[in-house]
């Protein structure tokens, strides 16, 4: 289905016709970036080359909504040309989007960025007063942009995002301690004395002293010394 939703705009591409471009960028606008169309559309966009390049550039100033921008940044992104347009294109994307942004900065693979990736780690706040698992994600990504393009966070830059990894790090060691407390109750389960469909044990513990006349402790209601006295010696 997926595919078959991704076929026109996949069409419109191999055409390699710059007329289709207008109707590509429109697919970008109404559709979601996770929507097949919206992604089929970026990749017909790239596959028409330096035409779409181009009108990518003149519709990011008045691209009105989010997955507009986005669509056209990943077109950029992809582009193999370094380009000073477009490399300003993606870093007035990266300041508006910074998580999405970086990954955009990243796959373009101009190493001119690292200053400004740099910049942008050093300013972000740290959100400190939440749990949640992702509160801090954005500097994971800005990391892996300024590595991926060769360079390396500072010392300073470390222990930060040392700091901004603390929620991930806590919600790591509950887990771990969930897995380890599920692990020891289904083996505690395991051993336990099985319980009978009748709701009784087959096991009854036995009493410390027991008179050799006394009902056996193991329920067959025989004498003690008629059924496990010998065995208990």
């Amino acid at each position: 289905m997926v595919g078959r939703r991704r076929m026109p705009a996949r069409l419109l591409g191999m055409l390699g016709d710059a007329q289709a471009v207008p109707v590509l960028l429109r697919i970008l606008e109404h559709y979601a970036v996770i929507d097949g169309y919206h992604q089929a559309a970026e990749d017909a966009l790239v596959a028409l080359g330096d035409p779409a390049i181009e009108a990518c550039l003149e519709a990011y100033p008045t691209a009105n909504t989010e997955d507009l921008r986005s669509g056209i940044v990943a077109v950029l992104s992809r582009s193999t040309e370094k380009n000073a347009r477009i490399f300003q294109t993606l870093l007035a994307f990266f300041a508006q989007s910074t998580e999405l942004g970086a990954i955009y900065v990243a796959d373009y693979g101009d190493p001119q960025a690292i200053p400004v990736l740099s910049q942008m780690f050093d300013a972000l706040p740290i959100d400190e007063h939440s749990d949640a698992v992702m509160s801090n994600h954005i500097f994971v990504e800005v990391q892996s942009a300024i590595e991926q393009l060769g360079g390396q966070l500072t010392a300073a830059q470390r222990a930060k995002a040392d700091r901004a990894d603390a929620p991930r790090r806590r919600f790591a060691a509950q887990m771990q301690e969930a897995v380890t407390r599920i692990a020891a109750q289904q083996r505690h389960t395991e051993q336990a004395p099985r319980i009978p469909a009748n709701g009784k044990s087959s096991v009854v513990p036995k009493p410390r002293k027991l008179g050799r006349n006394a009902r056996c402790w193991c329920g067959s209601g025989k004498k003690y010394k008629q059924c496990h006295l010998d065995l208990d010696r």
